[in-house]
């Protein structure tokens, strides 16, 4: 069982976004080598953008791997509907590819399990519908315990979370951060 939690297995970037700007149709090793040498930023430090393209480069030996064994592979784990969608679009046995969010679920909880005191909750990351954020709004509702969920990050889906969260009368429980340094993370963990 492989788990696709990002897009490194055919995109040597992992954004699947081509030189154009575009959302990428598939990965082919001329492809990759020509996306990734346009797309190569420089930034301040010379050094960094060496070592980004250093990495980007080396990966294509991993997407064409791959891509050559995905038909060996038993099982994919896919952690979003969309995730499992891309993989398809490309090649990827659809029938071999199982969703399995990771957020909370209620079959997990052992009988008679209990916390004392308010549960912390934390999401970190883009509010974006294809990052499954919305998801857990519906997953807490079901929630028997007290808690407050943390959010940190931004994106196109905030407003429409926020309305969600409204919605379900949750949103005394739930704290928008914004984004929030990467220094200052470990404050919020």
């Amino acid at each position: 069982i492989v788990t696709l939690n990002s897009y490194l297995p055919i995109c040597p970037k992992d954004t699947l976004i081509d030189h154009n700007g575009t959302n990428c149709d598939g990965p082919s090793p001329k492809k990759c080598a020509s996306c990734v040498a346009k797309t190569s930023r420089p930034n301040n430090r010379l050094s960094q953008s060496v070592k980004e393209l250093y990495y980007q480069f080396g990966r294509l030996g991993h997407v064409k791997s791959s891509i050559k064994s995905r038909n060996g592979i038993d099982m994919y784990h896919s952690l979003a509907p969309h995730i499992k969608t891309i993989y398809s679009n490309i090649g990827f046995n659809e029938k071999n590819i199982e969703t399995i969010p990771h957020f909370y679920d209620k079959r997990f909880v052992s009988e008679g399990s209990t916390l004392d005191e308010e549960l912390n909750l934390l999401y970190a990351g883009k509010l974006d519908k294809k990052k499954g954020v919305h998801d857990l709004a519906k997953g807490l509702v079901d929630l028997e315990l007290e808690f407050k969920l943390h959010i940190v990050g931004d994106g196109p889906g905030r407003q429409s979370l926020a309305n969600q969260f409204k919605q379900l009368n949750m949103s005394q429980q739930v704290i928008f951060h914004g984004r929030i340094p990467y220094e200052q993370m470990p404050k919020i963990y």
